[in-house]
């Protein structure tokens, strides 16, 4: 089943991940992605009219990069909404792009990746 793209009565859309698109290979973080867009989105419900808004969702260095721009929120919102973001960045680290198994960070060919242990072999071959 396709994730929901419309958005809820607030104006909310229902799934970032696949609203936005990432640029990131592989399907090992979409989990981290649904997490991290949970948790905003339930702590931008703390403050009407407050909201996220994504600028580029990215893989940089092994890690996930999700910069946004935060709308109608007080300071302590905003402060708490870039610590659920560092939090599921930090997540996405031990975590393989490619399955979601758990992972470490590789040096694959100059490019540093978290994989698994299988992934890792499948693209050393």
């Amino acid at each position: 089943m396709r994730p929901r793209t419309d958005t809820n009565q607030a104006g909310c859309i229902y799934d970032l991940y696949a609203a936005f698109g990432c640029d990131f290979g592989g399907d090992g973080w979409y989990e981290i992605m649904r997490g991290l867009c949970k948790e905003l989105q339930e702590a931008c419900n703390k403050e009407p009219g407050a909201k996220v808004i994504p600028m580029q969702i990215k893989e940089k260095f092994g890690s996930l990069q999700f910069y946004f721009h935060a709308e109608n929120c007080s300071e302590e919102l905003n402060d708490e909404l870039y610590n659920i973001v560092n939090k599921w960045e930090g997540i996405s680290e031990r975590t393989c792009m490619e399955c979601g198994a758990a992972a470490v960070m590789r040096n694959n060919g100059g490019w540093v990746s978290p994989l698994c242990e299988e992934h890792y072999a499948e693209r050393r071959r």
